[in-house]
C-alpha cells in the first residue's frame, strides 16, 4: 500500500532570507556571534530549516549542474557558453570554492549548531536529525572529493582549528556510520516526545520516516564500498537485515519542495532564468537510451523540440558537440530536447527508487535474503510512480526482467541511472563512477585524453591556500577510494 506523505512547502520567510544570502555567496545566516542585532543563540526550529534549505540550494544548483553534465543528462547548448568548460571537463579549483564553502561554513556548521543546541535543551529528535543530515552531507562531499576534513572539522570556534586535517575516505565512511548510528539511537517516535513539525521541510517531524532515511543512507554507504571492502559491506548490511531495518518507500522521498514565488523557486530554475535557459540542452546519451527503450518517462523528464525540423520530437545533442553545431542556420536550443526544470521542481535527497535499487544490489550480491529481481522491478516502478505513470506495466518495459537475467548488476546500474535523470544528478555521476554503467561510448569534447572521464572534483583553491593541512591537488581524472571498476 502506498502511503501519501504530507507535502512540505519551501516558503518559510527565514529561508527566503537564507537563499538571498546564499545567492550573494555570503554565509551570514546564524553567524550570531558577529552580529549584536541577533540573539546569542538560534533555536533548533530555526536552525533545522536552515540546514535543509542551504543543502538543497547547493545540491540543486552547483552540484546538480556538474552532475547533470558528467552523467550525460545535460550538455552545453549551441548558442550559450555558461557551462562549456564544465562540459569539456575543464573544471578548475576555484570552481569548487562556492559549493564547498556553502556546505562546510553553511550546512555542516548549522548541523553542528543544531546538535549542540538541541543537546543543551534535551531535544533528542532534533539532535538525531542534525547527526543524520551531517552524515548525508559528509558522504556527498567525500564521494566527490575523496579525502576531506572530518574528525577535526567544525571546530574552528571552540578549538581555533582553522587547518583541520584531511581524513582518508575509508575513515570518513566509518565515521559517518558512527554519526548516523548515534542519530538513530536518539530517535524517539513516541507521540509525546518533542519533535519538529513544520520546521522540518522533509518529513514534518515524522521520526519514523527519519529512521527509514537514516537506514537507507547507511545501506548506500555499505553498498558504495562493496567493491573495495566487501566484508565490511556484507557484515553491515546483514546486521541491518537481522535488525529488521526499514528503508525509504513510495511517497517517502526525502526532498525539498518549492513554490512558484520569487526566492522560493527551484534553485536551478532561478539560475537558468538569470543566465540563459538554452545553456542546458538534453544529451543524446540519455535521450537515445529512453527512445531505444520506448520509455515513457522521456516526456516527464525532457521537453521535445519546439522549433525547426525536430519540432515535436525528442532529439539530444551528442555530449559536448553543442559549440560545434553550425551557427547558420542557428542551432537554437528549442531545436532540441531540453530538461524539464520548473519553479516547483523539488530537490531530491533520497528517493524510493534509489532505495529499492540499493536493496536490489544488496540482494543480488548475496548480502540479504531479499528477492533481487522483485526489488529491481520495484525500483523501476517507484521511478515511474514518482513521475506520474501507473507503474512498470504501463511503461512498456516488458524486457526489464530479461535484462536483469542477462546481467543483474548492469541492469540495476543502468535503471538507477535512468531513474536519477534530471533529479539526482550528482548521485548519478557518483554511481556511474562506481559501477561503470552505462558504458558511455564517447567522452564529451574534452580537454582530457580520449576515453578519459573525470573521477573526482578538485579541491577548492580557497582551501589549498588557507588550510596548511590540505593535500596536494589531485588530477581530476584520478579515482576516489571506492572506484575500482
Amino acid at each position: 500500500m502506498k502511503l501519501m506523505k504530507t507535502i512540505k512547502i519551501f516558503q518559510l520567510s527565514v529561508l527566503t532570507g537564507l537563499l538571498l544570502f546564499a545567492s550573494s555567496c555570503e554565509k551570514n545566516f546564524l553567524d550570531v556571534n558577529d552580529n549584536p542585532n541577533f540573539p546569542a543563540k538560534a533555536s533548533p526550529e530555526l536552525i533545522l530549516p536552515s540546514i535543509q534549505g542551504y543543502t538543497a540550494y547547493t545540491m540543486g544548483n552547483q552540484y546538480h549542474i556538474i552532475g547533470g553534465l558528467w552523467s550525460q543528462y545535460y550538455t552545453q547548448g549551441a548558442l550559450g557558453s555558461q557551462y562549456r568548460d564544465e562540459d569539456s571537463y575543464l573544471y578548475i579549483a576555484s570552481d569548487a570554492n562556492r559549493p564547498w564553502n556553502l556546505m562546510y561554513a553553511g550546512s555542516l556548521t548549522d548541523c553542528q549548531s543544531l546538535i549542540e543546541q538541541a543537546q543543551a535543551e534535551g531535544l533528542d529528535n532534533y539532535t538525531a536529525i542534525g547527526k543524520i543530515m551531517q552524515g548525508y552531507i559528509y558522504q556527498m562531499l567525500t564521494d566527490v572529493h575523496g579525502d576531506i576534513p572530518f574528525s577535526e572539522a567544525l571546530k574552528g570556534k571552540s578549538d581555533a582549528n582553522v587547518s583541520p586535517k584531511y581524513d582518508s575516505q575509508d575513515a570518513v565512511y566509518d565515521g559517518i556510520i558512527s554519526i548516523v548510528n548515534e542519530g538513530l539511537a536518539l530517535i524517539d517516535e513516541d507521540a509525546t516526545a518533542i519533535t519538529p513539525h513544520g520546521d522540518d521541510l522533509f518529513y514534518g517531524g515524522d521520526m519514523h520516516l527519519w529512521r527509514k532515511f537514516a537506514n537507507t543512507l547507511k545501506l548506500k554507504i555499505y553498498i558504495r564500498q562493496s567493491g573495495v571492502r566487501p566484508g565490511v559491506a556484507q557484515a553491515g548490511i546483514a546486521a541491518m537485515e537481522a535488525a529488521g531495518d526499514e528503508f525509504v518507500d513510495y511517497d517517502e522521498d526525502a526532498e525539498m519542495q518549492f513554490i512558484d514565488v520569487l526566492f522560493n523557486q527551484n534553485p536551478l530554475y532561478t539560475t537558468m532564468q538569470a543566465t540563459f535557459e538554452g545553456n542546458l540542452v538534453a544529451s543524446a546519451t540519455i535521450i537515445d537510451t529512453l527512445l531505444n527503450r520506448n520509455d515513457p518517462r522521456i516526456d516527464a523528464l525532457y521537453n521535445p523540440a519546439s522549433t525547426g525540423t525536430n519540432n515535436g520530437a525528442h532529439v539530444g545533442i551528442p555530449q559536448g558537440d553543442g559549440p560545434n553545431l553550425p551557427s547558420n542556420p542557428p542551432a537554437l536550443h528549442t531545436n532540441y530536447s531540453t530538461p524539464i526544470i520548473e519553479p516547483t521542481t523539488p530537490v531530491i535527497f533520497i528517493s524510493a527508487s534509489e532505495s529499492y535499487f540499493l536493496q536490489a544490489e544488496a540482494a543480488a550480491k548475496g548480502y540479504t535474503s531479499g528477492d533481487a529481481e522483485f526489488l529491481y522491478l520495484s525500483g523501476i516502478d517507484a521511478s515511474m510512480y514518482r513521475l506520474g505513470f501507473g507503474g512498470i506495466d504501463s511503461a512498456q518495459l516488458n524486457d526489464a526482467p530479461l535484462r536483469f537475467a542477462a546481467d543483474d548488476m548492469k541492469a540495476i546500474a543502468i535503471e538507477k541511472w535512468i531513474s536519477m535523470a534530471n533529479g539526482q544528478n550528482i548521485e548519478a555521476w557518483t554511481e556511474w563512477r562506481r559501477t561503470g554503467y552505462p558504458a558511455f561510448n564517447t567522452t564529451s569534447t574534452s580537454v582530457l585524453p580520449s576515453g578519459t572521464f573525470p573521477g573526482r572534483l578538485l579541491y577548492p583553491s580557497d582551501e589549498l591556500t588557507r588550510n596548511a593541512n590540505a593535500p596536494s591537488q589531485p588530477l581530476i581524472s584520478s579515482k576516489v577510494w571506492w572506484d575500482v571498476n
